[in-house]
């Protein structure tokens, strides 16, 4: 059993493999790039745990030379520094050990989630475990409580929910660790000539109800102290538990003071400079954006880590751990590739004309400007009230909340990749309505993929389309998905007979008695497969659409723009359309005798043939393409959205460009 950090306590992923190492081993083996990962470390401690080392590391090498690939010289300058006991597992409550101040006796048994930072408000929803034989994982617990909120009897440490940007070369742990390091090594932060490595670590001075409390202002940055008055105990089958002693009193004073942690965003208010954390918000892509890129407004402005300007890197970590009173909320993280090419990455520093601020701003505005089409869309697709139920404002809430989940992390991700090449406004904004217009598209084909009435989903697709057009500047806007196989075989098929059927073979299929077809109609089935000659319910439909070619000619204008120039009823349409099996060929034939009655002369017939034929053989991919093909095509020829369309009350409206 470990009884200090020096032994073998750590378990790192290394090149190598698996190896078991000391506190120093470590920080030797992050230097060197060979820490690929802590499989023990929780994802939730990550930001506190490379907190930790980091700062651990700094401090060791700003008061002592320290070869910083040598384990022996990290335990040298600690031994000289700190002293071996801080190093230790587990002490009498009264001595120090690591991260485990000097206490009175502990009375409270903590499981290992609740030392770590489960509130009890929440501690139900987990399986609670009060002793572990890994003093690894004791450890990492402890180290965890840096980011637990403020509850009665425990006080919170001054880190209470970390938000950390953690850059890297490569995304591993090691990495993170030395980037925060040389982050801080860069910042130059303050102290005097008076201070000692010894008065960085808060932890290796008394936690008891009648200790003073510690000014902030007398504190030298970095610092690490501990929230939290808790015990790693050695119990007796070999395993550890964590004890707490209740403790009310404030152990560092000033209300949640910014820290100069370059790895944390800055919140400035007019009377206060705080650190912007994740609380009660929502993880969302305004949050990650404020967060990586910073942002101003009237309340308040929001400074990016300073990390992201300090050192060089090629990806960005970001956690977060939400909080409110009485509960944690459970913590989120995001991963972002910051350089795509060969090379590394950095920003500038924060100023006034800020890019990628501005880049930011940009995108988060046409993000809205993408939920506003969206909604506007999803709208539509119910018509036939006068507003929105409930239940249809939850189902387009629902699609908007999936959009902003698609949306958040590609919009970071592009702003990242922009900052990589040089400023051109223009295409910027190209770029970003873009990517916005592809989201907005693939949620909307998502809420309407089980939708049966095409007619209601061409409606709401045509909204789509103008608020494209109109607020994304045609970006990705609806083009027609390519026929299917089915379609263009049927095209192909008609084209051929309409340009060989002679004025007499016209006059015959025009005067066709379905049950009797003459023989012209059977000499031009002939470029008609075999598989659909031989099924008699295909053939019904071939007798429908060859007789409509006795007074039309086949030809590639539009169907369904044609019907709704000549006035087709839209509950014809909306019949025809979501018609399946026996009913489908007559409402066929009815289209088709609309159009001879009103004397068209050329239109596309197989868009008809198409959806008969599919029907009636089970392509639902043509049966479906013809559907969407034929409403889209009617609405659009309609020359408005409707005139069942919702009321202004029921979203924002978009305006149709010309």
């Amino acid at each position: 059993m470990p009884v200090s950090l020096a032994d073998p306590v750590f378990t790192v992923v290394t090149k190598g493999g698996h190896r078991s190492v000391g506190l120093f081993g470590l920080m030797a083996r992050a230097m060197s790039g060979d820490v690929m990962d802590l499989p023990v470390l929780a994802a939730h401690q990550r930001g506190a745990a490379v907190t930790v080392f980091s700062v651990l590391m700094h401090v060791l090498a700003r008061y002592a030379h320290v070869d910083r690939n040598d384990e022996a010289s990290w335990a040298a300058a600690w031994d000289k520094l700190i002293g071996t006991e801080a190093l230790r597992v587990t002490a009498p409550h009264g001595k120090v050990a690591f991260l485990q101040p000097p206490t009175d006796k502990p009375s409270s048994q903590q499981s290992i989630e609740a030392a770590d930072l489960m509130l009890p408000n929440v501690e139900h929803e987990v399986k609670r475990t009060w002793s572990t034989c890994s003093a690894e994982a004791a450890i990492f617990s402890i180290m965890g409580s840096l980011c637990r909120p403020n509850t009665k009897d425990h006080r919170s440490s001054t880190r209470t929910g970390l938000c950390a940007v953690l850059p890297s070369e490569d995304g591993t742990i090691g990495s993170e660790i030395v980037g925060l390091l040389t982050a801080y090594d860069r910042l130059k932060l303050r102290s005097t000539t008076s201070t000692k490595a010894r008065d960085h670590f808060v932890w290796l001075r008394p936690y008891r109800p009648t200790d003073r409390s510690i000014s902030f202002a007398d504190l030298p940055c970095p610092f690490l102290d501990v929230g939290r008055a808790q015990r790693i105990i050695e119990a007796g089958n070999g395993c550890f538990e964590i004890w707490a002693c209740p403790n009310n009193s404030i152990r560092v004073t000033g209300t949640d003071p910014w820290l100069d942690d370059p790895q944390v965003p800055k919140a400035t208010e007019a009377k206060r400079v705080a650190r912007y954390k994740l609380g009660a918000k929502t993880f969302d892509h305004r949050f990650q954006h404020h967060v990586l890129f910073g942002s101003t407004d009237k309340q308040r402005s929001i400074e990016r880590p300073r990390i992201l300007d300090l050192i060089d890197y090629r990806v960005v970590r970001l956690g977060a751990l939400g909080t409110e009173q009485g509960k944690t909320k459970g913590y989120r993280e995001a991963l972002f590739v910051a350089a795509r090419s060969e090379g590394l990455f950095h920003l500038d520093p924060p100023k006034a004309e800020d890019r990628p601020a501005r880049l930011s701003a940009a995108a988060l505005a046409t993000i809205e400007a993408g939920s506003t089409i969206l909604f506007s869309a999803l709208a539509a697709l119910y018509p036939d009230t006068d507003d929105l139920t409930v239940t249809e404002r939850s189902r387009i809430r629902r699609s908007q909340e999936a959009y902003r989940a698609r949306v958040g992390p590609a919009s970071v991700q592009l702003v990242f990749d922009l900052l990589n090449q040089e400023e051109n406004s223009p295409e910027e904004q190209r770029r970003l309505n873009t990517v916005i217009a592809a989201e907005v598209r693939a949620t909307f084909d998502l809420a309407v993929s089980a939708l049966v009435r095409p007619l209601h989903a061409a409606r709401a697709e045509y909204r789509l389309e103008g608020g494209i057009r109109f607020k994304l500047k045609g970006e990705a806007m609806s083009k027609d998905a390519e026929p299917p196989s089915l379609s263009r075989q049927v095209f192909a098929i008609l084209r051929e007979i309409s340009a060989h059927a002679t004025p007499d073979d016209r006059a015959r299929l025009r005067t066709m008695f379905l049950p009797d077809p003459p023989l012209t109609f059977w000499k031009l089935m002939a470029s008609v497969p075999d598989e659909q000659t031989d099924n008699e319910h295909c053939v019904a439909i071939w007798k429908i659409v060859l007789r409509a070619l006795g007074d039309m000619r086949h030809s590639s204008s539009s169907l369904g723009r044609t019907l709704a120039a000549q006035g087709f009823p839209e509950d014809r349409m909306d019949r025809l359309l979501t018609a399946s099996g026996s009913s489908l060929p007559g409402l066929i034939e009815e289209a088709l005798r609309w159009l001879g009655s009103h004397h068209i002369e050329t239109v596309d017939l197989s868009i008809l043939a198409s959806l008969g034929l599919a029907d009636t053989v089970g392509d639902v991919e043509a049966r479906n393409w013809a559907r969407r093909q034929i409403a889209l095509d009617y609405v659009r020829g309609a020359g408005s959205e409707g005139r069942t369309m919702k009321a202004a009350n029921t979203g924002p409206e978009i305006q149709e460009a010309s």
